[in-house]
């Protein structure tokens, strides 16, 4: 399939975006405005355009009141003369399309163009994405190929190859399917343009048409794209949700497991993460996408403490990687791995200066940014352990950074030095009822106060941790853990034994937390 675009110059940023779609959609065309493409100096133009126009199977002028003005307009106008004299119009081989910018007078047709004021138009409004849509879908109609969403390859959207295939999948003939990637062609288009609450009802209307219009579907990576752009708004629950939904479908998706890594390690839950990491990197079909998922695997080990599983071969994968041979995002996590790697083998002067470089380029992360401020507490102070802290807290306003962590980090560093209102403002402001509910940030909490011997304020908090439902019905050995600290903290040793034996030495017995 072959246009011809006929247009005038002073419109080619807006014809160059229709010139994209059209190649979304497999439809080629003579484009000379591009070098390759253009009229050499000394070749007849209007020979060259009468060629060109001949060879074409659908000639599309794009009117706008630059195209059909006589002066600006001197060869939009002969381009359609000749499509007028080699039958385009009787054939039905004409699709005008209107180009409408706001505050442009109304199209008045002349000369030429009048010929074409009776055709079926379509209308194309600048920087408006809906109408955008609509004429790919529209045009594509018209010259009966099937429409395909415009899903372009996006950094956020590593996997964009994978739902697009997927996606194709789903056509056939009905209006139903037709509809679907219109709506997920407009949710391409915002989450391009960083639109994310709008890109995010795109996303779940149609996810929720497939349950509904074709519910023996069962996709994946519209979940998982569906994730990614909740992740963007700070939706943890519901990204989990949605990469959840994904392994629903395909229990051994790489993607849908890196993304519940991903979701573990935001939460804390490193152990959970390293165990989906580690089943991303055995399911994964690309070298460079385990070893990603690998790396993902020993920064949620360390970052979680969880010392027996780091082994001498992990050290070993971490150091002998290249970092010449990485993608320049895959660098930064990379990175971080050998900065995490160097300070929990104590090689504390090389953690610095990584920890120092990726500061600098502003991609740490919460887990990296905790362990830069052990280090800074450790090198005396330098940099200052508190603005390392209060920085990252700021840079969670826009960045997916878990701000509680770090506040809950800054807040024991105030009673570490003796700024007792400071931390206490940070845990009654932002980490404890009803702002959050944690039974682990209530125990951690009330550890402080008892070291502090606030036996009073102590014990209120206990009461108060008891009364959540984790402490009720623990499920997991770090629920029971932080359980038993309840207990032991309100003198009931027997009952915090109880709890302890369940978290199957989660932690160390809590004496020994008073040494």
């Amino acid at each position: 399939m072959r246009f011809f675009i006929s247009f005038s110059s002073r419109d080619l940023p807006a014809v160059r975006e229709l010139m994209s779609g059209f190649r979304s959609q497999n439809i080629d065309f003579w484009d000379y405005s591009d070098e390759i493409q253009s009229i050499e100096a000394g070749q007849s133009i209007p020979e060259r355009l009468l060629k060109e126009i001949k060879n074409a199977d659908y000639f599309v002028p794009i009117i706008s009141t630059n195209s059909i003005d006589p002066e600006i307009g001197k060869f939009t106008h002969l381009e359609v003369s000749y499509a007028l004299k080699l039958g385009f119009e009787k054939k039905g081989k004409i699709i005008p399309i209107e180009l409408q910018r706001k505050g442009d007078r109304q199209i008045q047709y002349q000369g030429e163009y009048e010929k074409l004021h009776d055709l079926k138009h379509e209308n194309f409004e600048l920087q408006n994405v809906t109408t955008y849509i609509e004429v790919l879908q529209a045009v594509s109609n018209r010259v009966k190929i099937p429409f395909i969403p415009f899903v372009v390859a996006l950094p956020r959207l590593p996997f964009w190859q994978k739902f697009r295939d997927e996606v194709m999948t789903l056509f056939h003939s009905n209006s139903t399917h037709v509809q679907l990637m219109t709506v997920l062609a407009k949710f391409n288009q915002y989450f391009k343009d960083k639109n994310y609450e709008v890109s995010l009802k795109e996303i779940r209307f149609f996810t929720a048409s497939i349950y509904y219009h074709l519910p023996e579907e069962k996709v994946v990576y519209p979940f998982i794209v569906k994730a990614v752009n909740e992740l963007e708004l700070g939706l943890i629950e519901e990204a989990e949700a949605s990469f959840q939904e994904a392994l629903n479908h395909d229990p051994h998706n790489a993607d849908a497991l890196g993304g519940m890594g991903m979701i573990n390690n935001y939460l804390g839950s490193y152990e959970k993460a390293a165990e989906y990491f580690e089943k991303a990197s055995i399911h994964s079909t690309d070298p460079d996408q385990a070893r990603n998922e690998r790396v993902n695997r020993i920064t949620a080990i360390l970052s979680g403490r969880l010392t027996q599983q780091f082994t001498p071969e992990e050290q070993a994968f971490i150091s002998n990687i290249n970092l010449a041979n990485l993608k320049e995002d895959e660098k930064a996590f990379t990175l971080k791995a050998k900065a995490a790697v160097y300070y929990h083998t104590s090689q504390f002067a090389r953690a610095v200066e990584l920890y120092q470089k990726l500061d600098a380029e502003g991609t740490l992360d919460e887990t990296g940014s905790i362990a830069y401020y052990y280090l800074s507490v450790r090198m005396a102070g330098k940099p200052n352990p508190q603005n390392i802290l209060i920085k990252y807290i700021e840079l969670g306003k826009n960045k997916n950074i878990n701000k509680d962590i770090l506040r809950e980090y800054l807040a024991n560093f105030y009673f570490d030095t003796g700024a007792f209102k400071k931390g206490d403002a940070l845990y009654r402001n932002y980490l404890l009822p009803p702002h959050k509910k944690s039974l682990e940030t209530m125990a951690n909490y009330a550890l402080q106060l008892y070291r502090m011997n606030k036996a009073q304020l102590c014990n209120d908090l206990c009461r108060q941790a008891t009364q959540l439902e984790e402490f009720s019905l623990p499920r997991n050995p770090a629920e029971f853990y932080y359980c038993g600290l309840i207990q032991y903290l309100s003198g009931e040793e027997t009952k915090a034994r109880y709890d302890f034996e369940r978290s199957h030495n989660f932690g160390v017995w809590y004496r020994e937390l008073f040494g």
